[in-house]
């Protein structure tokens, strides 16, 4: 006996399924392939992308509206669906281009940290909002779903620690920097000595 006849537990489980799936708006299935491309949500299956989903809500911005501020504390992330954001720093240097199917806000959502950039809206855009104390309550319900989270976001921050250290890595020394103005010094000293009168 396989198990798996009619109304037998596997295939009304299988159907269920199905049911669920074919239920599921066109949005929802395209909220979820975004899901599963951001770096945090990597790994979650579909049941647990759509409890996320439930916890969303949607919100829209104008061309110019602007949707964080650096320095302003981090109580929710974006998933963008449609439009396009910017990113620029304190100083108003642009740090590039939020698009479709790309999150903004998730580091500071996990981490408790101020924002780190301004973000705007530079055509009408909609996207889906999650706010920390919806995530943490269904995090707190879903430990699988914790775990997953939990791990990717150690992994990211593994990855941008990695990131500053290459960069520091590659920046002269102050010490490096003084040397190298005075060998600079001294060859212009000698070229000038070296120069008739």
């Amino acid at each position: 006996d396989t198990g798996v006849g009619p109304g037998s537990p596997r295939l009304c489980i299988a159907c269920s399924l199905d049911r669920v799936t074919v239920m599921m708006t066109k949005r929802e299935h395209h909220f979820l392939r975004i899901v599963r491309k951001i770096h945090v949500f990597q790994g979650l299956v579909l049941e647990e992308a759509s409890r996320l989903l439930s916890v969303c809500r949607s919100v829209k911005f104008g061309r110019g509206d602007q949707v964080y501020e650096a320095g302003a504390p981090s109580t929710d992330m974006l998933i963008l669906l449609t439009g396009r954001l910017v990113a620029t720093s304190e100083s108003g240097r642009m740090l590039g281009e939020i698009s479709p199917g790309s999150a903004t806000g998730e580091m500071g959502l996990f981490t408790g940290q101020p924002r780190s950039a301004t973000i705007e809206a530079t055509e009408q855009s909609m996207a889906l909002l999650l706010r920390r104390p919806d995530l943490e309550k269904l995090m707190r319900s879903d430990h699988e779903l914790c775990l997953k989270l939990t791990r990717n976001i150690i992994g990211m921050l593994a990855h941008r620690l990695s990131q500053a250290n290459a960069r520091i890595e590659q920046r002269p020394t102050p010490r490096a920097v003084r040397e190298d103005r005075a060998v600079r010094s001294a060859i212009q000293r000698r070229e000038a000595a070296a120069v008739p009168a």
